[in-house]
């Protein structure tokens, strides 16, 4: 399992989620880990993941459309499911936002540069 490095660029993270979308037996082995393994590694990782997840996904939709003999249902389904497990995971970890700050309220003809009201 490729590790990303935690101050990978955007750059660096695209080609390390192609080279994953290209190997379908790891992508496949996500669908049917356990909820620790998921957990554990660090979140350019699971980024890695979700990107390679979507290319391998975007890629079978393709072939499903062109109709191509390779095409596999039981493969689709499974990259399907690896991808819904790392979106949850990805949720799971989200900050949540904190309250949202009330913005004061002024009135329209307010001068900020010398407090007089118009």
């Amino acid at each position: 399992m490729e590790r990303a490095s935690p101050d990978a660029t955007a750059n660096d993270r695209r080609i390390k989620a192609c080279r994953l979308s290209r190997r379908s037996a790891d992508l496949l082995m996500i669908a049917h880990a356990s909820r620790d393994r998921i957990a554990a590694p660090p979140m350019p990782d699971l980024l890695a993941w979700h990107d390679g997840l979507a290319m391998a996904l975007r890629r079978e939709r393709n072939k499903s459309m062109a109709r191509h003999w390779t095409y596999d249902l039981n493969r689709h389904i499974a990259l399907k499911l690896a991808r819904d497990r790392i979106e949850a995971e990805l949720s799971a970890r989200a900050v949540d936002p904190g309250p949202e700050t009330v913005k004061p309220r002024t009135s329209r003809g307010f001068n900020r540069g010398n407090g007089k009201i118009r």
